[in-house]
């Protein structure tokens, strides 16, 4: 016993030598904003004061431009999220973006609340600083989707087992449901209504929700976790999606509030979104939030493919074009359908679709009638 002793004593004393030489070896203190702001704010970055805050900018492109754009970038990220984006679009657009409270060189917020409240005060006292310097430009904002259906990471998997083709495994008659353990601590199938997201596949596939009958029924007793629950990690529950669709609509009811209250037209995106629901088809093409085949959205089954992404930005054209009178042309899909032509069944040799059709399908989405020219206010 005593050397089972020692050598437990020791190798923990080994293991902790380790970490300390490794956080040692690694450990930096915290830089101040000057320090970093000769790598990280190089011309043209400046700093402006926003709600107590000095929060790092880029104004670049056309100073003249009538409908700025404002990047966002997203959580654990900075305005450097938008190089590749800037870059293409700074010599025909004047293009803004800045760091939000608490990433990049904008630094944490005064009081230390990040909440949805806060994040809209600062975005509002933001807006209100670029309407002061620029007046008389236009400024376009969108909604958010909420529709779980509407994309494929969150529609493609059922909660039951799936095969490598992703459909059910149908056992005497019946696919198997999968299981988990349940908030009070006894295993059972998934929620009803619960949502198994594309993330999940890998585990899926190692056995995890298969339930314990399958671990001496080949195949399923080659897999290392038949009969161990499916992580809380791998599905989504209906009490879940409500919380989430909650904190979504705030957010839209926040965008749709502030852009009323300062004249800013909004791009129905989340209504862009619902439309993916369904199949939609147009000059004898189908187009559709199938995983991989059907068009609308890439790979990773999150992100728009190029025609997605071509309609996305046709919303905000066709707002732009119907708050300030422009006539800004919608994206022509002909090309993007050449492009993707093996998602749809045939190669892109013998694309045949018209310009007509890709036009239709463009404009899908009805322009609301043309209203008259309005400049944004500036008393608000």
């Amino acid at each position: 016993m005593k050397i089972v002793a020692v050598i437990i004593v020791g190798a923990v004393f080994a293991i902790t030598v380790l970490f300390a030489r490794f956080f040692i070896t690694n450990w930096a203190p915290d830089r101040p904003v000057s320090e970093l702001a000769a790598r990280w704010a190089p011309s043209p970055s400046v700093f402006i004061d926003v709600a107590g805050m000095h929060v790092h900018m880029r104004d670049e492109g056309v100073r003249d431009d009538p409908s700025p754009i404002v990047l966002l970038h997203g959580t654990a990220a900075s305005l450097h999220t938008w190089e590749g984006w800037v870059d293409a679009l700074k010599t025909r657009r004047r293009v803004i973006r800045f760091d939000l409270p608490g990433f990049g060189l904008t630094g944490p917020s005064p009081d230390g609340n990040y909440g949805i409240e806060n994040y809209v005060r600062f975005v509002t006292a933001m807006l209100d600083k670029l309407i002061a310097g620029a007046p008389n430009a236009g400024m376009i904002v969108g909604t958010l989707p909420t529709d779980f259906r509407s994309v494929p990471l969150t529609s493609t998997l059922p909660t039951v087992a799936i095969g490598p083709n992703l459909q059910p495994i149908i056992v005497n008659g019946n696919p198997i449901p999968l299981f988990t353990i349940l908030a009070d601590g006894t295993p059972g199938p998934l929620p009803a209504g619960s949502i198994v997201p594309l993330s999940a596949i890998t585990d899926l596939q190692q056995g995890y929700g298969l339930p314990p009958q399958l671990k001496a029924v080949p195949p399923f007793s080659a897999l290392p976790h038949t009969g161990e629950p499916l992580p809380d990690k791998d599905f989504i529950t209906p009490a879940e999606q409500a919380i989430f669709v909650q904190r979504i609509n705030d957010y839209n009811t926040a965008i749709t509030t502030l852009a009323a209250a300062r004249n800013i037209p909004v791009a129905d995106i989340s209504g862009l979104f619902n439309s993916f629901v369904t199949p939609l088809s147009f000059g004898g093409v189908t187009l559709s939030k199938t995983f991989i085949s059907g068009g609308l959205f890439s790979d990773d089954g999150t992100h728009l493919s190029d025609i997605g992404y071509a309609l996305f930005a046709n919303q905000y054209i066709k707002a732009i074009n119907s708050a300030y009178a422009t006539t800004i042309p919608v994206a022509s899909l002909t090309q993007f359908f050449t492009n993707n032509g093996q998602n749809f069944g045939f190669g892109a040799a013998n694309v045949t679709i018209s310009e007509e059709a890709a036009r239709n399908i463009g404009i899908l989405w009805a322009t609301p009638p043309p209203a008259p020219h309005r400049l944004r206010r500036v008393g608000h």
